[in-house]
């Protein structure tokens, strides 16, 4: 069973998730604040427990995604069960009128694709692409690209592309449970690194996002033809690195 939250404010009082004349939505999203707890594992048989009259409860959980709720599966951290989810992050404060509507609203496929492309269908924190392995943990999920707000809707960000970014889920759980790096060991990785690379990880920093080389940006797009293309592309570029 989830566990309550500890790290709740305790000036903030949140409606019941119990009363009937909320939505289901809105009732779920009460629900992970008041009895799960950011942090904390559930799964899809507690919540059924806690509301068995609620059907389809995981396309519920989707949509709270859609405001900035931040939720993961076995899929994106091996550290779960297959049945387990872990409440990462609160989102927009749903049960609210102000975000009633608009911290439900999804985004829309074209603008997550035009933002896809952009980024290069790769995350602009740690450059994965979307299926490949993480590296330093090949053991791990293959990586999973989400579409993120750089201002939360909450703080009056809105759903321009601008604002919007291309990350993996897990780059987008920002937890403290995922920072299993001291911050020495980062530094000697950096410091160890050639002049001009140092320069270019102080330059991402700054900005907030690692940019793509060209040779990145021709694999994603590559990669992204379907099969028989990508076999013969490649062929092609064998066939040109030879000579």
């Amino acid at each position: 069973m989830p566990g309550h939250s500890t790290d709740a404010d305790p000036a903030q009082e949140l409606p019941e998730w119990r009363s009937p004349h909320l939505g289901s939505r809105v009732r779920i999203a009460l629900w992970l604040a008041a009895e799960v707890g950011e942090g904390n594992t559930f799964s899809l048989a507690d919540l059924r427990d806690a509301m068995p009259e609620i059907s389809e409860p995981a396309r519920r959980l989707r949509d709270l995604r859609g405001a900035g709720w931040v939720l993961t599966s076995s899929r994106d951290d091996s550290a779960l069960a297959p049945q387990e989810l872990r409440f990462v992050r609160r989102g927009d404060p749903v049960w609210d009128k102000t975000f009633r509507s608009a911290g439900l609203r999804l985004l829309t496929s074209a603008t997550r694709n035009h933002v896809l492309e952009r980024d290069g269908y790769r995350c602009v924190r740690c450059g994965v692409g979307a299926g490949e392995l993480y590296p330093e943990d090949p053991h791990a999920a293959p990586a999973r690209l989400v579409v993120n707000h750089l201002v939360a809707r909450r703080d009056g960000g809105g759903d321009t592309e601008s604002n919007l970014v291309t990350e993996c889920v897990r780059c987008s759980q920002l937890s403290p449970m995922r920072r299993d790096l001291q911050p020495e060991q980062v530094w000697r990785a950096i410091e160890a690194l050639p002049e001009r690379d140092r320069v270019r990880v102080l330059a991402w920093l700054v900005k907030g996002r690692r940019d793509l080389t060209p040779a990145e940006q021709a694999f994603a797009a590559a990669w992204r033809l379907p099969a028989d293309q990508r076999e013969a592309l490649k062929s092609r570029l064998a066939d040109l690195v030879a000579r």
